[in-house]
C-alpha cells in the first residue's frame, strides 16, 4: 500500500461504509445481525484500547530515548521523521 492510501484509508472507509449501509437500507436490503455482536464489539474495543496504549508508549519512548543507538541510526537514515509523523497522525 502506498503512503497516501495507508494514511487516508481509515477516513475513506469511514465515509464509504455508512453510505453503503444507507444505500442498502434505501433498497430495503437488510443486513441481519447476530446475537453475539455485543461480544464482538467488546473484543474490538478491547483490542483498540490496547493498540492505543501501545502507540502512546511508543511515542513516550521516542521522547525518552533521544541518545540511544537505534534513535541515532533512525535519525542518520532519515527515517525518524517518517516514524514520528506516522505515530503522531
Amino acid at each position: 500500500m502506498g503512503r497516501r492510501l495507508e494514511r487516508h484509508f481509515p477516513l475513506l472507509l469511514a465515509l464509504v461504509a455508512p453510505a453503503v449501509y444507507f444505500g442498502l437500507w434505501k433498497l430495503r436490503i437488510y443486513i441481519p445481525t447476530c446475537p453475539g455482536i455485543a461480544k464482538l464489539t467488546d473484543g474490538v474495543l478491547d483490542f483498540a484500547g490496547n493498540l492505543v496504549g501501545f502507540l502512546a508508549t511508543a511515542q513516550a519512548l521516542l521522547y525518552a530515548l533521544p541518545d540511544r543507538r537505534a534513535i541515532k541510526f533512525l535519525r542518520e537514515a532519515g527515517a525518524l521523521g517518517d516514524l514520528v509523523s506516522y505515530l503522531f497522525t
